[in-house]
């Protein structure tokens, strides 16, 4: 990187950032992979190998899924925050050393520099996943081994071959080694197919279609960051419908199957919505909450409930409640009930203005779509006025 040549401190700078973001996004990375990956390893292996007389075999089963599932879910669950976490740091830090930079050339270096150390980065977090999951599987599966050790406990209810077929590919596939992105992505898609055969067991499968959908979610951050880096504010219209972003949205419905696993995802991006940064990710953002209010219902109320427990900044943020309810995820007479309170007898200007702008785009334009009346914002707007 040039900006070392004239800079010399930029390079210890460079290591004190990475290590901050390692370290920030490190614990929450590895606890939450390792437990997911843990539960269905456990949850999997205990259903496919009960006719499995060698304890060896099923150890190392249980070894090999638990920690290739927890390498990947670690990776796919750090890249974005390190990423984000990476380069604040680094600006932070290089604006605070009197380098003698312009600002441009600071954020160009920021940009390079966590680009080249963003994958050695999650191969860390990786490594502590995988080391901390051959840990922690020998706990997960202590009790299956205590009771299989029990005389005359094993009574095999099937052959003794299992798991055949199919099912032990998944845990050849998982006794090979990764290889790149494209890895972590295969294990994913593996352990999903596997969990939805283990349905009939305890296995969570609700946080391995979550995790699923993470991987998903990463990539459509990553396109829309470059899209933006490249063509400046652009909207999904604007978007051509062969674009990798498009195709991307329009796998959700086949990774998010249930009502739970939606409402968990919609929770989670709820908060992503408001803290977009683009009008491109927001409208992405739209784009998943409404699929994913086609396959749970209940999502425009619970929307309308996160917003009601919300700051006021986000209950009049215009064009996201403009959009929220054109698209239904916002539900009519609950956001009524809100921005209404909202107002405070008019001492809330913000939400005076947005209530008086929603109320004309709804009487005298229509333009919000039908049946989007709101009764207590008109009385609360007449009082006022």
């Amino acid at each position: 990187v040039l900006a070392y040549q004239s800079s010399p401190t930029m390079k210890r700078l460079t290591s004190l950032a990475v290590d901050r973001a390692v370290r920030e996004v490190i614990q929450h990375a590895v606890e939450r992979s390792c437990s997911v990956a843990c539960i269905t390893a456990r949850e999997l292996v205990s259903k496919d190998f009960a006719n499995e007389p060698n304890e060896s075999r099923v150890r190392t089963a249980a070894h090999q899924m638990a920690q290739s599932l927890a390498g990947s879910l670690a990776m796919v669950m750090c890249k974005e925050p390190l990423r984000v976490s990476m380069g604040n740091h680094l600006l932070s830090l290089f604006n605070s050393s009197n380098s003698g930079l312009d600002q441009q050339t600071v954020q160009q270096t920021v940009q390079r520099i966590t680009s080249d150390n963003l994958e050695m980065s999650c191969k860390i977090i990786e490594s502590a996943a995988t080391e901390k999951a051959a840990r922690d599987i020998d706990d997960a599966m202590m009790p299956i081994y205590t009771a299989r050790r029990q005389p005359d406990a094993f009574v095999p209810t099937g052959p003794v071959d299992n798991p055949a077929g199919q099912q032990l590919r998944v845990y050849e596939d998982f006794a090979r080694p990764a290889k790149g992105g494209a890895a972590g992505s295969a294990a994913l898609n593996l352990v999903t197919s596997a969990a939805a055969r283990a349905a009939t067991s305890s296995v969570d499968v609700q946080a391995v279609v979550v995790e699923h959908f993470s991987n998903l979610y990463t990539l459509l951050v990553e396109g829309a960051s470059r899209l933006v880096a490249t063509f400046g504010n652009a909207s999904l219209n604007e978007i051509p419908s062969h674009h990798d972003i498009k195709r991307h949205l329009a796998e959700v419905p086949s990774i998010v199957t249930s009502e739970s696993a939606a409402l968990a995802i919609a929770q989670m991006l709820y908060s992503r919505l408001f803290d977009s940064g683009s009008v491109l990710l927001r409208d992405i953002h739209i784009g998943i909450l409404e699929l994913l209010r086609d396959i749970n219902k209940t999502i425009p109320m619970d929307f309308s409930k996160w917003l009601a427990r919300t700051e006021d900044r986000r209950k009049i943020n215009r064009d996201i409640i403009i959009m929220a309810l054109r698209s239904r995820l916002l539900d009519v007479p609950a956001y009524d009930a809100i921005i209404s309170g909202t107002m405070d007898e008019g001492r809330n200007v913000a939400a005076v203005d947005l209530a008086a702008f929603l109320a004309q785009r709804i009487v005298l334009h229509n333009a919000l779509g039908p049946n989007m009346d709101m009764p207590l914002t008109a009385q609360k707007l007449a009082a006022i006025v």
